[in-house]
């Protein structure tokens, strides 16, 4: 796991610190959890939802995922140092503070 210490460069533009912030939700990670939770309301209710309640359910979900993943990136951002260099904190393209808002 772990590849050395964190990599940085010089300040980073403003663009890099957005598509850094948005892989700290892990995107392509992150979609598996509509459809489960779409599942789950199927069989709660024994049928499809309507189509605004299957939207809205999807995008809640689709966010909580996006604040778990961000979550456990600012709790782990020690650990990331060593274990995933790379990542959007410990290369300081994103700030502690900012990915805990």
């Amino acid at each position: 796991m772990g590849h050395g210490g964190p990599i940085t460069k010089g300040p980073y533009k403003p663009v890099e610190k957005l598509i850094a912030a948005f892989e700290m939700t892990r995107p392509l990670l992150s979609t598996i959890g509509p459809p489960l939770a779409g599942a789950g309301a199927v069989l709660s209710i024994g049928g499809i939802p309507s189509i605004p309640k299957i939207l809205i359910g999807s995008f809640c979900v689709l966010i909580a995922t996006f604040g778990i993943h961000t979550f456990n990136d600012w709790i782990d951002r020690e650990r990331d140092k060593e274990a995933w260099p790379m990542r959007a904190i410990p290369t300081g393209r994103v700030y502690p503070k900012v990915a805990f808002i």
